[in-house]
């Protein structure tokens, strides 16, 4: 709360921003309220290589670009691509271990924490998984490490530090 803020939020909220400094929408919800100096994450939700962004993504990135500030759209289609398989598999493993899970995970174009337990309607719990992957760790990859670091530069940047 000192240098940054972090705002959840749930892909079809994206719609409802606005990253335009100049906009005056009062129909949208303007990032600037939030912070004047403000990176937004976003899933990719591509199924594929090659596949196109929607609008609202490519909408935000341009608005993002345009006000000086940073927007990071996953190589992968979510977030959790970034994780190792076999770090998801073994968290899974320690927070599941009576739950079947079987899903692909060596895919970057699917969700791998999209699917169901086996015989189950619902599927492992995103934020806990989130929690035990931060608490035990990895290795980011050197893609990853460079975004965070660019991140990082960026709130010291405008922080002054």
């Amino acid at each position: 709360g000192t240098h940054y803020t972090v705002m959840m939020y749930g892909g079809k909220l994206l719609n409802a921003c606005n990253a335009d400094i100049s906009s005056q929408d009062s129909g949208l919800i303007s990032l600037f309220r939030i912070n004047s100096h403000f990176c937004i994450l976003m899933d990719s939700d591509r199924a594929k290589k090659g596949a196109r962004l929607n609008a609202t993504k490519l909408r935000i990135r341009n608005e993002c670009e345009s006000s000086g500030n940073m927007s990071w759209i996953t190589d992968g289609r979510t977030i959790e691509n970034y994780v190792p398989a076999e770090t998801l598999r073994n968290v899974l493993g320690d927070l599941y271990p009576d739950k079947r899970y079987e899903w692909e995970m060596n895919d970057q174009y699917v969700s791998p924490l999209g699917g169901n337990f086996k015989e189950k309607k619902y599927g492992p719990n995103k934020i806990k998984v989130a929690r035990k992957v931060a608490e035990i760790g990895y290795e980011l990859s050197p893609g990853l490490h460079k975004r965070v670091e660019k991140l990082a530069a960026r709130i010291k940047e405008v922080n002054g530090l």
